[in-house]
């Protein structure tokens, strides 16, 4: 029992001096996680691109992450930190727990395409009902902030003026390139989400995490996103946008009734508004389909 409140204020100091301690083990593990999946222009895109062109983004990439330190905080730089470790989260979960079925494969997007065009993860679909090659894909942009009005704004303006934006480094086992009007879609969750799959996944917990609402709650927001931005695009007379949203909004509904068959009925809890992301996102989608 707390006896008073000197002694109450050091155990609250204690407490976040220790989860400091774990975001900081479990932190590193997820940079050497995403930088072995890395897209990495010098090694996978030689002979395609010219070394020139390689290095004038690898300088563009590190004078960008220059700047971002010198802006830093440590309030920005423990944010960075959680944001990092939940992009690792979602990319081995795609990748090794089918959190996209068990035809999507996360690819982790280079430091060029994540500063330069805005994605974290490339989610590709593998389509081989119409043919052994036929691919189509998802750029992602990760966040656990609430504040995703931003983002969001941001693919509403690509697709009013006609460029969703490329992605220039993608690497998949048939595809070595550039392509271009990639549907995009912001996910994320809150803090308190985010703290409980990051216990699961520190913890090796994979089969609480393979039906754990959280990745419900990421394909709803997908969901979301690529209906309201197709609608988006038609209202300003963008079809061809509009289709390639609608193509990658249909594989997503497929995936969410067969992952829905899976879940056991006591985590079908799916009143995600009170994620405050969650909440963000829908409420922008809302008004954008107005």
């Amino acid at each position: 029992m707390i006896r008073n409140p000197t002694e109450a204020i050091v155990i609250n100091i204690q407490e976040r001096e220790n989860e400091k301690m774990n975001l900081e083990a479990v932190y590193k593990r997820a940079v050497e996680f995403l930088d072995e999946e890395r897209i990495d222009p010098s090694k996978d895109f030689k002979g395609l691109y010219s070394d020139e062109m390689i290095k004038k983004d690898s300088d563009y990439v590190e004078k960008r992450q220059q700047k971002f330190k010198a802006d830093d905080t440590p309030e920005k730089i423990e944010m960075k930190k959680y944001a990092t470790v939940f992009e690792a989260i979602i990319h081995d979960e795609i990748d090794m727990n089918g959190w996209m079925g068990m035809y999507a494969t996360a690819k982790k997007a280079s430091w060029y395409d994540d500063l330069k065009n805005g994605l974290d993860e490339i989610i590709e679909f593998e389509q081989t009902e119409i043919s052994p090659s036929a691919h189509l894909a998802l750029a992602v942009d990760i966040t656990f902030s609430k504040d995703i009005s931003k983002k969001m704004n941001e693919i509403a303006d690509r697709i009013k003026s006609g460029d969703v934006g490329v992605i220039k480094y993608l690497l998949t086992d048939t595809y070595r390139g550039e392509i271009k009007n990639v549907p995009r879609a912001v996910i994320g969750v809150d803090m308190k989400n985010l703290q409980e799959i990051i216990k699961l996944w520190v913890d090796n917990k994979k089969k609480s995490l393979a039906q754990h609402r959280v990745k419900f709650m990421i394909l709803s927001q997908i969901k979301m996103q690529l209906n309201s931005f197709a609608q988006y695009a038609d209202k300003v007379s963008q079809p061809v946008i509009a289709n390639s949203f609608n193509r990658v909004l249909k594989i997503m509904e497929n995936i969410w009734d067969e992952e829905l068959k899976k879940c056991p009925d006591e985590n079908r809890n799916f009143n995600f508004e009170e994620d405050r992301v969650f909440s963000a996102i829908k409420n922008y989608c809302d008004d954008l389909s107005k």
